[in-house]
Parts: C-alpha cells; structure tokens; sequence
C-alpha cells in the first residue's frame, strides 16, 4: 500500500510538472508573438521614414531634371520628371498600405498627395513655357525660373511625418525591448524550473528506486524463506514418507517371515522323509529356493528402510565421487558416457560414512547411466557450497521421467526398469536422510535427470572464515 500511495504521489508530481512547464513554454509562445508584433511595428516606422525620404528625393530629382533642361534642352535629363507621377503614387500607395490605423498620419499623407498633384502640374506648365519660348540659358538667368512654396510645404509636410514616426519608433523600440526582456525573463524561469524539477524528479526517482529496492530485497529474503521452509517440509514429508514405509516393511518383514520359517522347516522335513524320491526332492528344492529368495527380498527391503549405524568420518565430497565413479567405470567406458567435473568446493569436508555415501552416488551414477543413449550420454557432476551446506548435483541427458514417476521415484519396488527391483533410489534416499541430509530431483522427459543432494558441510580454513562473515 505504501508503495502505491508514493507511486501516485509520484504520478501527481510528475503531471504538475508537465503542466507548470505548459504553462511555461505557452506564456513564451505568446511572448515570442507580441515581439514579433513589435518588431513589426518598428519596420514599418522605418520603412514610413525611408518612403518619405524617398519621395521628396523624386520630386527634388524632377525639379532639378527641369531646371537642368531649361538651360541645356537636354531631354535626357527630363527622365526624373517623366517618372515622378507614377514613383509618387507608388510611394504614396506603400505609405497608406502600411500605416492604415494612424488617421493624423494619413491626413498628412493625403495633404502631401495634394502638394504633389500641385506641384507636378506646375512643373509640366513650366516645362511647356519651356519648349514654346524655346529660351536659352542666358534668357533664362535673366527671365529667371518661378518659384513657389510647394516643395517647401512638401519638404515640411514630410518632416512632421517623420518627427511623428520617429517619436513613434522610440516608444516602439522600448515596447519591443520591454517584450524582450519579458521574454528572457520568462526563459531564464522556465529554465530554472526545468532544472528545478528535474532536480526534484531525480531525488524522487533515487527515492522511490531505493524504496523498491528494499522493498525487492525483503520480497526476496521472503522467497528465500519460503523456499527454505518449503523445503524442510519436503524432506519432514520424506523422512515421514520413509518411516511409514520402514513400519510397514518390517511389518510386512514379520508377517511374512514367520510363514517362511515354517515353510522352509516343513520342507526340510519332507525332504528327508522322501528321499527316494528324486521328482519330490526336485520340487521341495523348487519351494525353498524361492522361500529363500522372497527371504532375501524382505531382508533387502528391511535394510533399504531402516536407520543403519554409520561409521562417520571427514572426507572430501570430491574423494567420495571419483571413487564411486571408479566402481562404475567399465558401465561408463562401455556406454561411451564423458564425465564433465566440477568441483568448486576445495578446503570442505563433509562427516559421512564413505562406503554407504558411495553405494549411494553409485545407484544414481548407474540408473544415469542406464537411462542414457550409447555413445551419446552426457553426465554432469558439480560440486559446491551453498550457506554452509555441500550441494552435490548428478546430471544425465538421458530419457527422463514424467511427472508422476518423480512423485513415486523412492517408493519402495517402484522402477521404470525391466530387470529393476525397485530398492536401489529407496537405499539412496536411506542413506542421506540417514545422514541428516536430503535429496530431490528434476527430470524432464526426453531432456534427462537432475539430482540434488544437500550434506552438512565442515569449513575449513580461509573457507569457514568465509561463512563467518556471511553470515
């Protein structure tokens, strides 16, 4: 629940965030529009004054155009002139076009219109008194040329609109950098926000990975811990599984073992009275050999299900199976089997009792052996420490078994061999539990056999150092 809630605290503070820097990057978007608004302004400003500078400049050229052809009838220098008309409505055109809301600016800008129409109508009466007098330079200096006020006016007329537009460029120019410097402001926020979130989005992050990290190692002491209690109820299940197999087999043992006795007594007996007869003694023979065998079966399943005393020693777990793979060697070389080793287990030692510990390994090794193809077997022998215990684990890649034979595997008679008995597994399992240990397996069919065998283990040395600081 806890983790819940800060995942959802997490969440909120995650979608705050995104929208605080929405917020952020929309006020500069609008911030990024009002400057380009401004600076808008401020070019058409000077785009009005260089208009205007432009249109007194043509009309001063037109003017200069006519008095220059006056003195020297060059008509060269009537282009001026001739262009003025259409340059001045084309100015004039741009100049209405880009400050249509300023009403002061367009009277003017009308009135200038006026002055212009005046003027160009003078300079083409002018230009006509011109041609017809056919005067020379001489009687134009003392005629002299009318002047007027019209280019004055124009000239003053221009000046004011520039004045006004300059005034305007000024407060344009101080809006724009207001803007600006809103804009900056607004950046240099939504920057230290950014790392400001992101600075509380990683101690959050480092927060919340270290609350689930311990959350994961609790989750996994407490898997550890179920699969160890998981375990001791498997092998409490196996030893009580085997002490009720050992009552039964030696009650079994008892109940059988009396009629046998009677059984091989009466039959010696007749033997002796009918001994002539050679087809009786044949069949009396017949009936104590088997009464015999069935002996022998009982004793066998009396010792694969009964606690035996043993004779304990320290020896390598390493010693152990190299000599039970000696006992089995002509099996292995027969079958063409390759032993892959691995013990990584150096200095330990476990307290067994050897030659029962072999016989052990040795009815693994053997049914391993026995379930693999010719040629192509494969076991696998690995030794290794685990939390001050020695896991031994005996591999094939055999035929393996289905479910339901692992379940029964060391049951007493059961086997999934023809010439099995069914006891081999069963003494096994005796002899580690015997030793305080335990023993499991895994089998896949058509994918081969695991055995794990888990003994109490002896450190030494640099090793038992080792587990002490473990645990």
């Amino acid at each position: 629940m806890k983790i819940n809630q800060s995942e959802k605290k997490v969440r909120n503070g995650y979608v705050l965030a995104f929208g605080i820097l929405l917020v952020s990057y929309f006020l500069i978007y609008l911030n990024t529009l009002e400057m380009e608004k401004r600076s808008k302004t401020v070019d058409r400003t000077n785009e009005t004054i260089f208009n205007l500078e432009l249109l007194v400049s043509a009309m001063k050229d037109a003017e200069t155009g006519i008095r220059g052809y006056a003195l020297t009838h060059d008509s060269v220098l009537l282009s001026p002139y001739f262009n003025v008309r259409q340059k001045a409505d084309s100015i004039y055109n741009v100049l209405r076009f880009i400050s249509p809301n300023d009403s002061t600016q367009q009277v003017r800008l009308e009135f200038i219109k006026a002055l212009i129409k005046s003027k160009t109508n003078l300079m083409e009466r002018a230009l006509v008194q011109i041609n017809n007098l056919n005067l020379t330079p001489e009687m134009m200096e003392s005629l002299g040329f009318p002047e007027v006020n019209l280019m004055s006016n124009i000239r003053k007329t221009v000046k004011i609109m520039q004045d006004h537009e300059r005034a305007n460029l000024l407060d344009r120019v101080k809006k724009y950098n207001e803007t600006y410097a809103s804009l900056k402001i607004t950046n240099l926020l939504s920057l230290v926000l950014a790392i400001f979130l992101a600075i509380i989005s990683l101690i959050t992050f480092e927060k919340e990975n270290k609350a689930k990290k311990i959350y994961r190692s609790e989750l996994e002491a407490g898997i550890e811990k179920l699969k160890t209690a998981n375990k001791e109820l498997t092998d409490l299940k196996s030893i009580e599984k085997f002490a009720i197999s050992g009552r039964i087999s030696r009650t079994l043992a008892h109940e059988i073992r009396n009629p046998l006795t009677s059984i091989a007594l009466a039959t010696d007996q007749l033997k002796d009275s009918i001994a002539d007869n050679e087809d009786n003694a044949f069949l009396l023979d017949i009936i104590k050999r088997n009464s015999e065998r069935i002996n022998t079966l009982i004793s066998k399943l009396l010792n694969s299900t009964k606690f035996s005393e043993l004779q304990l020693a320290l020896v390598s777990p390493g010693d152990i199976l190299d000599e039970t793979i000696d006992l089995a060697s002509d099996r292995i070389n027969l079958q063409g089997i390759k032993i892959i080793k691995n013990y990584s287990l150096q200095s330990g030692k476990v307290e067994v009792d050897a030659e029962k510990m072999k016989l052990a390994f040795l009815n693994i090794i053997v049914n391993a052996i026995e379930a693999m193809e010719p040629d192509k077997g494969v076991l696998e022998i690995k030794v290794e420490n685990r939390e001050q215990l020695c896991l031994i684990t005996i591999k094939d890649n055999g035929a393996g078994m289905d479910s339901d034979a692992v379940s029964k595997i060391f049951e007493p008679y059961f086997t999934t061999k023809e010439a099995g008995n069914g006891l081999g597994l069963t003494n096994t399992q005796n002899i580690i539990l015997n030793h305080n240990g335990s023993i499991s397996l895994e089998s896949i069919p058509g994918k081969g056999t695991t055995f794990f065998i888990y003994l109490k283990l002896r450190l030494t040395g640099v090793q038992l150092e080792k587990a002490e600081q473990y645990s």
